[in-house]
């Protein structure tokens, strides 16, 4: 073997068997990520990131069911810069919510936010991996319209800016039939607060558009949001299966 063989399931390889599960990932099966760019996966203090996540198959797209939360917290105040370190924002600086009943938020419960740039490392380019793990990117606007009319299921606006596809809204939030799990958490605004929690939901894609970029919001209106908002704003990243 390759060294030291612990309790568990192991991966047979031309160079011998090494400690790890290399079964094939499915769909369906929970996603554990180790690593994000330079920022190990950290479920203690100080970081409180996830490392393992729920996936759902919607139509034929793969998704995370849960927000990404993962890297380094930082006020909400402070902007995310290019400076080689991941950087999240967890609602009122929460990293663990005092009261998920409440407003307070918090990243153990909500997932982290992140700025455009953030989120796509500093890349413009659709559909770039950015900060989520290796075999997963950002959707584009035009992957979250795949979404948006699959769940829909009749033909809604593509090239929208407001509200249609009135039909996803209850399939795609928290408890609906997709199983999309979209969790009303708020966002970060462009002079650093919180707020919107339990209102709704925003998430950015990769399409951006100038100084913005398209992003889907649920929240109590009838409907799917298509809307183009400030690349500063701190949104929730949900990541699609390459």
């Amino acid at each position: 073997n390759t060294g030291t063989l612990a309790a568990g399931p192991k991966c047979l390889t031309p160079g011998g068997i090494i400690d790890m599960d290399c079964t094939p990932f499915a769909c369906g099966d929970q996603l554990n990520i180790t690593i994000i760019g330079n920022h190990a996966c950290n479920e203690g203090a100080p970081d409180y990131d996830q490392c393992t996540y729920d996936t759902v198959l919607i139509g034929n797209q793969c998704w995370l069911k849960e927000n990404l939360n993962i890297g380094t917290i930082v006020t909400g105040v402070t902007t995310q810069t290019n400076n080689s370190i991941l950087e999240k924002y967890c609602y009122n600086n929460n990293a663990i919510n005092p009261n998920p009943l409440s407003n307070d938020g918090g990243c153990d419960t909500d997932g982290g936010l992140y700025q455009w740039n953030e989120m796509m490392q500093y890349s413009t380019t659709e559909s770039i991996q950015g900060v989520c793990p290796n075999g997963w990117h950002i959707p584009s606007d035009a992957e979250q319209n795949t979404l948006d009319q699959f769940v829909h299921n009749t033909t809604c606006d593509a090239n929208r800016s407001g509200y249609d596809c009135a039909y996803a809204l209850d399939k795609l939030r928290t408890g609906g039939s997709s199983h999309f799990e979209g969790l009303f958490t708020g966002l970060r605004d462009i002079s650093g607060v919180f707020g919107y929690r339990l209102a709704g939901a925003w998430f950015w894609s990769s399409t951006m558009s100038g100084a913005d970029a398209w992003n889907r919001l649920l929240d109590g209106n009838p409907g799917i949001r298509r809307h183009l908002d400030f690349q500063t704003y701190g949104f929730p990243v949900r990541c699609l299966e390459d």
